[in-house]
């Protein structure tokens, strides 16, 4: 998966959409190319977050996340 900065300013209906609600939401605009199967996967994992719940006792204490992937398979080497 790639995250690029994207140039063009994304509106701010589309904005506000998504603040709040999605994980990886930033203020600034960028935006991630991936193929399907990446997709796919970040919904299954992610379909069932919910903003308002969080594993601390004070809302106001900072989360810390850690999020890792494995290789698992190599398919094809290109020798430049």
């Amino acid at each position: 998966m790639k995250c690029v900065q994207v140039i063009a300013a994304v509106p701010k209906v589309l904005e506000r959409k998504y603040e709040g609600h999605d994980p990886f939401y930033s203020p600034k605009n960028y935006a991630c190319l991936a193929g399907y199967h990446e997709k796919r996967l970040l919904h299954d994992l992610l379909d069932s977050y919910n903003t308002l719940e969080r594993p601390v006792v004070n809302e106001s204490d900072p989360l810390q996340l850690s999020f890792g992937l494995t290789l698992m398979q190599i398919i094809d080497v290109i020798n430049n």
